[in-house]
């Protein structure tokens, strides 16, 4: 069985925390789900909290990548019509140079 990367310690230290109502819920509706304490869910965003906010960073990159490449596809899309409008009416002018 593979061991845990984390050493289990036992919790030597009392932190007050002071939550609202609501900000209270979600780590208890967590726990719940977990089947874990709140406390735990706590310690584990504090364990965790370095990976949680490099996700969060590149969730933004992300987002800040999709917009670049969502503009990008517009300006594309425009042109294309641009030059297929262009296409059209050199067309119309050598059908109309055809014609007897």
């Amino acid at each position: 069985m593979a061991s845990s990367p984390i050493k289990a310690e036992r919790a030597t230290h009392r932190t007050v925390l002071l939550l609202r109502p609501s900000e209270k819920q979600q780590p208890e509706r967590l726990a719940a789900r977990e089947n874990i304490s709140s406390a735990e869910v706590l310690r584990r965003l504090i364990r965790d909290g370095e990976s949680v906010l490099s996700h969060k960073q590149e969730e933004e990159m992300i987002e800040a990548a999709l917009k670049i490449i969502s503009q990008a596809a517009r300006e594309a899309s425009a042109s294309m019509v641009r030059t297929m409008e262009k296409v059209d009416r050199v067309h119309a002018e050598i059908m109309q140079r055809d014609l007897p």
